[in-house]
């Protein structure tokens, strides 16, 4: 038995051995009972892995960017673009708010700093609300020296230009000494700069200027900017061929051209003047005449007040003999304090609307309606006249008032 069993295993020899060549080695097949049977390639499995994190990796940092941009409307690459787009809600909650209606824009400013009314006599204190035309955001004006003042004026221009074409079309003057030099945005609206501390943009039918005095903190320029957005206005009477009365580069008004104006010195003409003393009148603006109506006259006198005075003083207003305070406010384009005086004089009925504009100075524009009593008249000859009428024109009319 133990013979027979080696000599099975005994190889043959050959005098001449004949070279096999082995088969190629043969590709297992998984088997449908699982994979159990292939041997596991631990390679794949940490390519795979990786490949997953790093598409987990590249996600959470996408969203983290949106998220950012979110909080950063302005595209900001003037010459502090290496400063980071840090200008997140967090960063100027604490802010103050100007709100210019009157003007169409909104900004946040440092709660150390000031709005001030920026032009003649000088710069002073001011506020968001009475809309100013020229708007200075800065510290301190009136204590800071040259050396170390900061300061941003924001300058709207109410003159109908849409585009840098229709201003370079109207103001070619202003381009003979000023070119671009680069172009960014600003609340989705383009941004021309001219140098380092000028730069404008078109919206709504208006220019708005930015000025950036010397030795402003770029980090609090480039928040500043962040937080700025402009507001659509509801569109406005067409005053763009009304006539136009300015005073000393601080009060403006427009009235239609069937309207007069009168100089305050013409001594033919009612002005009048409501403030308990020292009120100087600027003119009178008369309407036309309704003839086939009982209406005496309508006019519009506007009077200032040189003096200083603070916005309580500003509401004293003179009836008759008597003085007192405005307690009531209506917006129109600015808030404006406002009192009513009726009265009657040789069968005629006076009403009287006073409204008051406070910057710094304090304006006053007021209606003076005076209407006949019809039974006065022959029966038949005249019309009631719609007073309504007569007040929605003087609306109209101070809806044009501007302040600079």
């Amino acid at each position: 038995m133990t013979d027979k069993k080696m000599e099975t295993q005994t190889p043959i020899q050959t005098q001449n051995p004949v070279i096999i060549t082995p088969p190629p080695p043969e590709v297992p097949l998984l088997s449908k009972e699982g994979p159990s049977e292939v041997k596991p390639h631990h390679h794949i499995t940490s390519w795979v892995a990786l490949v997953i994190i790093a598409t987990i990796a590249a996600t959470t940092g996408y969203l983290l960017w949106a998220k950012s941009q979110e909080a950063w409307p302005f595209d900001f690459d003037g010459p502090w673009s290496e400063v980071k787009r840090i200008g997140s809600q967090s960063e100027t909650a604490g802010w103050n708010i100007c709100k210019n209606e009157a003007y169409g824009f909104e900004v946040k400013y440092p709660p150390n700093w000031k709005v001030w009314r920026v032009g003649a006599p000088e710069a002073s204190v001011s506020s968001c609300e009475v809309g100013l035309r020229t708007a200075g955001f800065s510290p301190n004006l009136l204590e800071l020296s040259l050396e170390t003042i900061q300061q941003i004026n924001v300058d709207v221009d109410s003159e109908t230009v849409k585009t840098i074409e229709d201003y370079r079309a109207k103001h070619p003057e202003f381009f003979y000494f000023n070119e671009i030099t680069r172009e960014s945005t600003i609340d989705g609206q383009k941004l021309y700069w001219f140098g380092e501390r000028l730069a404008i943009t078109f919206y709504d039918g208006k220019m708005f200027r930015f000025s950036m005095i010397q030795n402003i903190d770029e980090s609090t320029l480039n928040l500043f900017f962040s937080t700025f957005k402009f507001i659509k206005q509801t569109p406005k009477v067409n005053a763009s061929n009304w006539n136009e009365y300015y005073y000393e580069d601080q009060f403006e008004i427009r009235y239609p051209t069937d309207f007069r104006f009168i100089d305050a010195d013409d001594s033919g003409t009612y002005h009048n003047n409501f403030f308990p003393n020292d009120g100087i009148v600027m003119g009178t603006i008369l309407f036309p005449d309704q003839k086939g109506t009982n209406l005496s006259s309508a006019s519009i006198s506007m009077a200032r007040y040189d003096g200083y005075l603070t916005a309580e003083d500003c509401k004293l207003y003179r009836n008759v003999d008597k003085i007192s305070k405005m307690t009531e406010t209506e917006t129109v384009e600015y808030e404006f304090y406002k009192a009513t005086i009726t009265g009657a004089a040789a069968g005629t009925k006076v009403t009287q609307y006073i409204y008051r504009l406070y910057n710094s100075n304090c304006f006053e524009i007021s209606l003076d309606i005076r209407v006949g009593n019809i039974a006065n008249y022959e029966t038949g000859t005249v019309n009631e006249v719609d007073e309504d009428t007569i007040l929605d024109q003087f609306k109209s009319i101070l809806s044009t008032v501007g302040i600079i």
